[in-house]
């Protein structure tokens, strides 16, 4: 176990590490050519690869993986550099997020970049990370709530599943090696080589940002999809103080617990969520079902938590189907996320209340469209949960050192406190090490400082998570949104998209303080509202060739 560089700290597991420049060479420049045909783009888009090391700490093996890129060229004349993109996950191939999103992207940047992305390891095609050899496998852990300390029916289930899935994974020779070189910092080491291969000023430009969770093969899995972009820019800006140019993190996942906790904020604000969408929603009576019952917000509120809480010993039934805890916060969780969703959510939570299962299937269908994830590239894989634990650095195979663990997760939300706690099951228990973690911290001064941004309310990174990242990057400012939802995409404002501008173009914060407004009621959220404002940003509406939302 070594340590190298005076700025961050770094473990490198197995064989002999050799000490990484602090600027790696210059790679050479990709080849950029035609995309196929599964890259749907209202605007042209090129893709291209780059050869980078399978694995940095072995500075003897000439072993090379390649990395699929794709770029949106810039729209206003020679580009200014080139902004890096990851949506997300972790577990995401990110190239076809780009390519869908490309307009509005381009717009709230300025249109003077060209943008890239690329499939990180562990997914898609780049060192796809795979425990599962058969359909035994695949059944034999599906990650689902536990109960708390004192359930132990199920939450000793769920702990052996677990130890299962985590033995699997490290007995097969195949992604033992594979998942060992997965972690987060060889993803930056590699982004760093994109740097240095389109041949500019040898800086990071970056937006770390959200997605849809994670397109895990396993559709009712409780696997939790993170802001994972925003864990990459950090930890670029910590490995890499001094080639940051403009690094944007939205939607921040606290970095700190990600590597050296449990993930406890992450749920903290999804209760306080739902009250706001029951407000925002009987303010518009005709799109809110809820509006019917001649209650108040606060009251459906608690009516709603309490049938949660009981959901867990008696399952609501509504004729043929029983709507038990883990039904109902797997449903509940990523319909928190966006505006767009809310009508339709409040219609199931209606339905649930007078135990209409007509009304909750509709709903319930109609949620799942909204939602729709445009393509299947990336799912058949491994990785959402490969690439998370290989970087958690807590570990344990003593159940009674993690009951603590799961009440305190558990309690952070009435609502869904208990959604991510499988996926921390599985990590403390992995036992696949990674070539390269870092295990320092983030107070760090950047070359230039760093842009953090957060909605008010965020069901998935709340606002503390971002006023913590933002109180250890010396010199960064938050950009705090009145909006609800995760991400800035998921509820429209003029005010966040021209400050992205304005820092990408002119490398100008915002004044520390900052909270914009929103420009369209939660429920007045559609998928052309970002459309609707495009022409302020100066930039027109592009016909979209998918149907995915702005998520």
């Amino acid at each position: 176990m070594l340590a190298y560089a005076p700025f961050h700290l770094l473990i490198f597991i197995g064989g002999t590490a050799a000490a990484f420049s602090r600027h790696p060479t210059r790679s050479e420049g990709v080849k950029w050519g035609p995309c196929s045909d599964v890259f749907l783009s209202p605007l042209p888009i090129e893709c291209g690869n780059l050869t980078v090391p399978l694995d940095y700490a072995n500075s003897s093996s000439s072993e090379t993986i390649n990395l699929e890129l794709l770029k949106v060229k810039a729209l206003n004349g020679p580009p200014k550099g080139s902004i890096l993109f990851n949506f997300g996950g972790p577990g995401l191939g990110t190239r076809i997020s780009l390519a869908e999103r490309a307009n509005l992207l381009q717009a709230v940047t300025g249109g003077n970049h060209d943008l890239i992305s690329w499939d990180p390891r562990g997914t898609v095609n780049t060192t796809t990370f795979k425990c599962r050899t058969g359909a035994f496998e695949d059944i034999q852990y599906i990650p689902g709530p536990p109960g708390n300390s004192s359930d132990l029916l199920a939450t000793g289930h769920q702990w052996a599943s677990a130890t299962a899935w985590a033995n699997t994974c490290y007995l097969n020779p195949e992604s033992r090696e594979t998942g060992s070189l997965i972690g987060t910092s060889y993803t930056v080491r590699d982004m760093m080589q994109i740097v240095d291969a389109v041949q500019e000023d040898g800086l990071l430009r970056y937006f770390g940002e959200i997605m849809s969770e994670s397109k895990s093969v396993r559709p009712c899995a409780n696997i939790v999809g993170t802001s994972y972009g925003t864990i990459i820019g950090a930890t670029a800006a910590a490995m890499f103080p001094e080639r940051m140019k403009a690094v944007v993190l939205d939607g921040v996942v606290n970095p700190h617990e990600w590597y050296h906790e449990h993930e406890f904020e992450q749920p903290a604000d999804a209760d306080e969520i739902i009250l706001e969408i029951f407000r925002a929603c009987l303010e518009r009576p005709e799109k809110c079902a809820l509006a019917g019952r001649n209650a108040t917000a606060e009251s459906l509120h608690e009516k709603f938590l309490n049938l949660i809480t009981e959901s867990k010993l008696r399952p609501l039934v509504t004729g043929t189907i029983a709507w038990d805890h883990t039904i109902i916060i797997t449903l509940l969780r990523p319909a928190l996320y966006n505006p767009q969703l809310w009508s339709a959510l409040a219609s199931w939570v209606d339905s649930l209340f007078s135990r209409n299962e007509t009304k909750a299937g509709e709903a319930v269908q109609q949620m799942t469209a909204l939602r729709g994830i445009s393509a299947s590239i990336g799912m058949d894989d491994d990785s959402a949960w490969g690439i998370q634990c290989i970087d958690k650095l807590p570990r344990t195979s003593d159940l009674n050192e993690f009951l603590p663990v799961i009440d305190r997760i558990a309690g952070s939300s009435r609502s869904i406190g208990y959604y991510g706690i499988a996926i921390q099951l599985l990590c403390t228990q992995w036992r696949i090490e990674a070539r390269e973690t870092y295990t320092g911290d983030f107070k760090v001064k950047t070359k230039n400082p760093l842009l953090i941004f957060s909605n008010t309310l965020d069901p998935a990174t709340p606002l503390r998570s971002a006023q913590n990242v933002s109180e250890t990057f010396e010199g960064s400012v938050l950009l705090q949104s009145e909006g609800l939802g995760h991400g800035w995409r998921t509820h429209p404002s003029l005010c966040v998209a021209k400050a992205f501008q304005k820092y990408f173009d002119e490398g100008v914060l915002p004044e520390p303080g900052t909270k914009c407004k929103t420009d369209f009621a939660p429920f007045d959220v559609t998928n052309t509202s970002w459309d609707e404002l495009l022409p302020q940003l100066g930039f027109k509406p592009v016909a979209q060739r998918s149907n995915q939302l702005y998520d």
